[in-house]
């Protein structure tokens, strides 16, 4: 059997945009996964041992906003960077609340389907639509994007009608018009993007492979002109086209980052990426083996 303490300890490193340098470290090392940075840039919200927190980029302290047994995952901002929606697993099934990143307040039951698993992905900047990843509740290994408009009563709007293979890192363009996310429908990791039009009337439907080579975890930069995603120990990018349709560039690779567990922003205003790095030297967690545990074992 395994022991505690089996998750390796990152750490949130800033890295230059353009070199992949180190810069610096933000927070305390530990078991962090999930990492994604406020759109104000003044906080990040985290998952660590189940829960959802919020390191708070100029104080250097952290806000834990999610409390008792459930699993928590994948936290997501609003827009105005006032709360942070997350999934949350009840019953084998993971559903999605919020509450406001201060850590007061309760927490609000935003989407609960069924027999289904849903997990945030992304918020639209304008506050109108919430991207989210659904799967079966138990056991799922394929997932599709859907979205959740926010009006009262609005049911969810699927964002394709397969679950052939898996969509996941759903992301929106600034403008709204377009969304990047990767699948594996070609039996690897790639990032692609197709018009984002939920409504009735909208734009017929396009779609764009973006990256040549494998890709995940794709982000815009905050002109939209660009995208940026990472693979293999290394990030790329590609121009973005929108001022007639979508049109992309050819995907350049910018610099190899070793060692990266997580990403919580490829590139911020000032031209820096935050991701999750390895935290000094991982100590390897050994397995442990107990023999003859039968002998251990009292009858009724």
């Amino acid at each position: 059997y395994r022991g505690g303490g089996a998750n390796p300890r990152v750490q949130l490193t800033w890295v230059d945009g353009k070199t992949g340098k180190d810069l610096g470290t933000a927070g305390e090392p530990g078991s962090i996964i999930a990492p994604r940075l406020s759109p104000d840039e003044k906080r990040v919200a985290y998952v660590k041992e189940k829960d959802v927190w919020v390191l708070d980029l100029e104080r250097g302290s952290s806000t834990r906003l999610t409390f008792g047994p459930n699993g928590h995952e994948l936290p997501v901002w609003l827009p105005d960077s006032s709360e942070v929606a997350y999934g949350s697993r009840v019953n084998e099934a993971s559903q999605i609340f919020k509450r406001k990143a201060d850590g007061s307040g309760p927490e609000e039951l935003l989407l609960k389907l069924p027999g289904e698993s849903v997990i945030p992905a992304d918020w639209a900047r304008d506050g109108r639509f919430l991207v989210f990843t659904r799967s079966g509740a138990a056991g799922a290994t394929r997932t599709t994007l859907a979205a959740l408009p926010l009006g009262k009563g609005a049911a969810p709007l699927r964002l394709s009608g397969t679950m052939d293979f898996s969509e996941t890192e759903g992301r929106l363009s600034p403008d709204g018009h377009y969304l990047a996310y990767d699948s594996n429908e070609t039996g690897r990791s790639e990032v692609y993007v197709r018009t984002f039009s939920p409504e009735p009337g909208g734009q017929p439907a396009g779609k764009w492979l973006i990256s040549d080579n494998g890709g995940q975890a794709p982000e815009w930069t905050s002109d939209g002109r660009k995208l940026i995603w990472y693979f293999g120990g290394g990030f790329y990018a590609a121009s973005a086209d929108t001022s007639h349709g979508f049109r992309a560039g050819v995907p350049e690779r910018l610099y190899p980052v070793a060692g990266v567990t997580g990403v919580a922003a490829l590139l911020t205003s000032k031209g820096q990426g935050l991701l999750l790095k390895p935290a000094g030297q991982q100590v390897e967690e050994p397995i442990n083996v107990l023999v003859n545990w039968m002998s251990a074992i009292k009858p009724n």
